[in-house]
């Protein structure tokens, strides 16, 4: 008798962990941070994995640029190549438009397409994507990023920086990618890994806080005079609510407060040609959202 009773309570206390299991899956947010991250010393941002734009490294792969030129074999190339859409047919990618030729640093002069999925698709798919490919080494890489960005690390530099903005839901974070000579593209710069809850440079949010323009205004441009090209936005945040109001919505109430923002990026390169950016005045700018 002791024993089946002994069963019993063991079989209850296994549904419940389970259950309990379930519940911290599904309602912990998917950006969320492992615990404690360390700390990349001198940048005031953390290394964590998050989800789903998490390219933290963007791998290339050799392209045959033949099939650059016939859209329907691009199209099934990009499928076959590449991790992040090979759960796509052809009819899901609705156009893939050569926009551009940049110098990429470390990279060479490369081919930039856009690629515009279905909105019939799942949210999870990122509905603008970015492909590049080589001209001379045909290296082609992925980039799950709504806008891309070329940035300069000094004026006299005619190679770029490849950058943009990767979404989540109402928010999007600016993300930095330089090459890593024949293997991939590393990221330097991802600002959702700034501060605690990350720091957005779009929010369209219809909660409490929201920005004008949606996405702050960049600039490429040398704040501290050190020769070396920093990154600046700056705008508008709009605040809604009051006390306890967060996560209601606003509905269609007018702003109670609006402050002008002002965030900066200072460039800090090495003569190995690494690169990482120092996030200025880091206590105030990541107050942003409070």
């Amino acid at each position: 008798m002791r024993i089946r009773i002994l069963s019993l309570l063991l079989q209850i206390i296994i549904k419940m962990k389970a259950t309990f299991l379930f519940f911290l899956f599904v309602f912990t947010p998917f950006s969320h941070v492992i615990a404690n991250p360390p700390k990349i010393r001198g940048l005031g941002c953390r290394t964590v994995f998050f989800y789903p734009n998490g390219q933290q490294s963007v791998k290339t792969v050799k392209i045959n640029p033949a099939l650059l030129n016939d859209e329907r074999l691009l199209k099934s190339m990009l499928i076959k190549s590449f991790d992040e859409l090979k759960e796509l047919k052809e009819a899901d990618i609705m156009t893939v438009k050569l926009v551009e030729k940049k110098n990429i640093k470390n990279f060479g002069l490369a081919k930039i397409y856009k690629i515009v999925l279905s909105d019939k698709l799942p949210e999870v798919f990122p509905k603008t994507n970015y492909f590049i490919v080589g001209e001379r080494n045909n290296l082609g890489a992925l980039f799950l990023l709504d806008s891309l960005v070329f940035i300069k690390t000094s004026n006299n530099d005619l190679s770029y920086l490849l950058a943009g903005v990767a979404k989540v839901k109402a928010f999007g974070y600016f993300k930095i990618y330089n090459f890593k000579v024949r293997d991939s593209f590393d990221e330097i710069l991802n600002t959702l890994n700034c501060c605690e809850n990350g720091l957005p440079i779009f929010n369209n949010s219809l909660d409490c806080i929201s920005y004008s323009p949606a996405q702050f205004q960049f600039k490429n441009i040398d704040i501290n005079h050190d020769g070396l090209l920093d990154i600046v936005f700056s705008g508008v945040v709009a605040s809604y609510c009051k006390g306890l109001e967060t996560g209601y919505g606003r509905g269609d109430r007018k702003p109670i407060s609006k402050r002008k923002i002002t965030i900066c990026f200072c460039l800090k390169a090495s003569i190995t040609n690494k690169f990482a950016y120092e996030l200025l005045n880091k206590k105030n700018a990541c107050k942003i959202l409070e």
